[in-house]
């Protein structure tokens, strides 16, 4: 009977345990996370989005978006600018503003590579065509 109850509480602690890793650690994560590196994220979508949308980019892709490889203001370009911002971030680059400044540029450059030199760097995936066999 002891070993039943020790096998029943070793799976709810590994169904805790679990749901402590998905559903609880990203939201400490986010609790924990500065209140100015938030801000400054949420300047440098902002920024990413107006240029791109200044810059004549669409705002969305076109349809169906599930297999459109149009870029467009909302994917990838605020993208971009959150990865860049992270990368100067973790090396402690703020620059001046507590890094305010710095999330303006990012989105600037994130807008502007999008836009002209995005397909450069990622060129289109190939066509393939399937040729039908009768």
């Amino acid at each position: 009977m002891l070993n039943i109850y020790l096998r029943l509480l070793r799976n709810v602690q590994h169904l805790v345990t679990k749901f402590i890793y998905i559903a609880v650690l990203p939201f400490i994560m986010i609790v924990h996370l500065n209140e100015t590196y938030l801000l400054n994220y949420l300047i440098a979508i902002a920024t990413s989005i107006i240029i791109a949308i200044g810059l004549k980019m669409p705002i969305l892709p076109e349809k169906p978006r599930r297999f459109s490889w149009t870029n467009s203001a909302i994917f990838p370009t605020p993208i971009i600018a959150i990865g860049l911002l992270a990368i100067c971030f973790s090396i402690n680059f703020l620059w001046i503003y507590n890094g305010m400044v710095l999330a303006i540029i990012m989105g600037l450059v994130s807008a502007l590579f999008v836009k002209y030199l995005f397909y450069h760097v990622f060129p289109n995936p190939p066509e393939v065509k399937e040729e039908v066999n009768e």
